[in-house]
């Protein structure tokens, strides 16, 4: 999952899976990434216990603004795989924007 936020002042940025800080939540190994307004978090492996509702959430004192995720990770299947990319932007009165790129790789059969 890829945001982009901006806002001044700079905003923080906390991740979290089904409503736990990510470090808590007992997520597969994985990475959190920053550059810039860019902010990634990577699964490695991911197992469907890595499945539930992740949520980036970006807070200053103009407030926050956040986006929601649902994941869902299946046994994958050979015959084919189809990759979706969906963008949505999210932008409050506060000067606070957050943009969210999610790369999904799903499976079906043909």
């Amino acid at each position: 999952m890829e945001v982009e936020v901006t806002g001044l002042p700079e905003p923080t940025v906390v991740w979290m899976k089904d409503d736990k800080p990510i470090q808590e939540a007992g997520v597969s190994q994985h990475r959190l990434l920053s550059q810039g307004n860019s902010y990634k978090l990577i699964i490695e492996k991911g197992e469907s216990s890595d499945s539930g509702k992740y949520m980036v959430k970006a807070t200053n004192a103009g407030g926050e603004a956040k986006s929601i995720a649902d994941c869902a990770i299946l046994e994958p299947t050979p015959e084919r795989l189809q990759e979706v990319v969906k963008t949505i932007l999210y932008e409050t009165p506060t000067n606070l924007k957050t943009e969210v790129s999610l790369h999904v790789h799903s499976f079906t059969k043909t």
